[in-house]
C-alpha cells in the first residue's frame, strides 16, 4: 500500500512538472516570436530611415508628387476636424468596457477592453490625419476603407466633405456597434458601413460599382495583414480604380508577409509611383508619373 501510495505521488508530481514545462515553453515561443517581430521592424526602421532620401520632397521631379509630399504629407497645419476626433480617440482610449473582438482574419476572438484595442489597433494620428489631407486635397469623392475598427480613421476619411460617400467594412459586430456610434457624437452622416467578412463583402461591393459604371477614388487597406488577402484586396480594389485614385496599404513593415505584399504591390502592371511612409504605402496609378518608389522620413 505505501509503496502504491508514493507510486502515485511520484505520478501525480510529474504530471504537474510536465504540465508546468510545458507551460513554460508556451511562454518562451510566444516571447521568442514577439522578440523576433521587434528585432525585423527595428532592422527595417534603420534600414527605411537610411534610404529615405526623398524627405521634404528632396530628389523628387515629379511636380505633382513634390507638392503631394511638401503640401499635403508635410502639412503640419491643424484642421477643424482634428480637434473632435482625437477627443473621441482619448474617450476611446480611457473606455474600460469589456468588448468581444471576432477577428475573421486570423480567427481569433477575444473578449478584452475597449482602451486596450484602442492602443492596440488605432490608427496612429499622424498616418489619419494624413489620409484626410489627401482626401481633402484631390477632392476624393467614392472613398473605401477595409477594416473599420472603433472608426477613428474611417471619421476622418469622411469629414473633409459631406458630400463624399466614404464606405468602410468591419467583420466584429461590437466593433462596428462602437465606431457608429463614435460618428454619430461626431455628427458625421456620409459613412455607409458594412459588415461581414471582407472575403465576401468586398467583391459585392465592387460589383455594385461596376454595374453602376463607378470608380473607387480612394481606398484604404488596413485589415487582415498577411500576404495573400492583402494581394487578393489589393488587386481586386485596384481593378476598380482609375489612373487618378490611389490605394493606402497600412503596416508595411507589420511583418515579413506584409512587406512582401508592398514590394509586389510596387512592380504590379498599372502602378505608376509610390511611396513608402514606413508606418504605410501610397499606390498611384497616373501615367504621367515616372515608374519609381519614393521613400519618406515622415514619422
Amino acid at each position: 500500500m505505501v509503496l502504491c501510495f508514493l507510486f502515485i505521488c511520484v505520478r501525480d508530481a510529474l504530471r504537474c512538472v510536465s504540465i508546468h514545462v510545458i507551460i513554460v515553453k508556451i511562454h518562451v515561443i510566444i516571447m521568442m516570436s514577439r522578440l523576433n517581430q521587434d528585432i525585423f521592424r527595428i532592422r527595417h526602421y534603420i534600414g527605411h530611415m537610411l534610404r529615405a532620401r526623398n524627405t521634404l520632397g528632396h530628389g523628387i521631379h515629379s511636380p505633382s508628387i513634390y507638392e503631394m509630399v511638401r503640401m499635403i504629407i508635410h502639412d503640419d497645419n491643424a484642421y477643424y476636424c482634428y480637434e473632435a476626433i482625437e477627443t473621441e480617440r482619448t474617450r476611446l482610449l480611457g473606455d474600460n468596457s469589456d468588448i468581444y473582438i471576432n477577428d475573421l482574419g486570423t480567427g481569433h476572438s477575444r473578449r478584452c477592453k475597449v482602451r486596450e484595442v484602442a492602443k492596440q489597433s488605432l490608427e496612429r494620428k499622424q498616418v489619419a490625419q494624413m489620409l484626410m489631407r489627401i482626401v481633402n486635397h484631390k477632392k476624393y469623392k467614392t472613398i473605401l476603407e477595409l477594416g473599420t475598427c472603433l472608426g477613428i480613421t474611417t471619421a476622418y476619411l469622411a469629414s473633409p466633405d459631406s458630400d463624399s460617400e466614404v464606405t468602410t467594412m468591419e467583420g466584429s459586430e461590437e466593433l462596428a456597434n462602437k465606431a457608429k456610434q463614435l460618428w454619430k457624437r461626431l455628427g458625421i452622416n456620409n459613412i455607409q458601413l458594412i459588415r461581414g467578412n471582407i472575403d465576401e463583402t468586398l467583391p459585392d461591393y465592387l460589383d455594385e460599382l461596376r454595374r453602376e459604371s463607378r470608380s473607387l477614388d480612394f481606398c484604404f487597406i488596413d485589415a487582415n495583414h498577411s500576404y495573400e488577402p492583402t494581394m487578393r484586396y489589393y488587386r481586386q480594389v485596384a481593378a476598380c480604380c482609375k489612373s487618378s485614385s490611389m490605394v493606402v496599404i497600412d503596416d508595411i513593415y507589420h511583418s515579413p508577409e506584409m512587406l512582401k505584399a508592398w514590394r509586389e504591390i510596387c512592380n504590379e502592371n498599372g502602378v505608376t509611383a509610390t511611396i513608402d511612409c514606413y508606418h504605410c504605402g501610397l499606390v498611384m496609378f497616373d501615367p504621367q508619373y515616372e515608374k519609381k518608389e519614393y521613400v519618406l522620413r515622415y514619422f
